[in-house]
């Protein structure tokens, strides 16, 4: 379960770090503003919400997997392995 549990977060965490509107698309949508373009604008932007959707689901996969690995830390004192640290260490092996 360790791997299992690390490698979707770390997959995920690679995909969400992209910017979502790099500054050259800005810079078409900006351009189609005459007034005649509305169409393509909202297909830019109905693909842009798409991938919003997708990264929410994306982080709502990551905050779950992440608050399991939390819950493992929990009541561990002494001299026992962090569960978490392992569980990650595990899944970049």
């Amino acid at each position: 379960m360790q791997q299992s549990a690390t490698l979707p977060i770390r997959r995920a965490a690679d995909r969400v770090d992209q910017p979502l509107a790099p500054l050259d698309e800005v810079g078409d949508l900006l351009a189609l503003e005459d007034g005649r373009h509305c169409r393509e604008v909202e297909e830019i932007a109905g693909h842009k919400l798409a991938v919003v959707r997708e990264r929410m689901a994306q982080l709502s996969k990551i905050e779950k997997l992440l608050s399991v690995l939390v819950g493992r830390c929990h009541g561990n004192s002494g001299k026992v392995r962090c569960p978490l640290i392992a569980s990650l260490e595990s899944a970049t092996a």
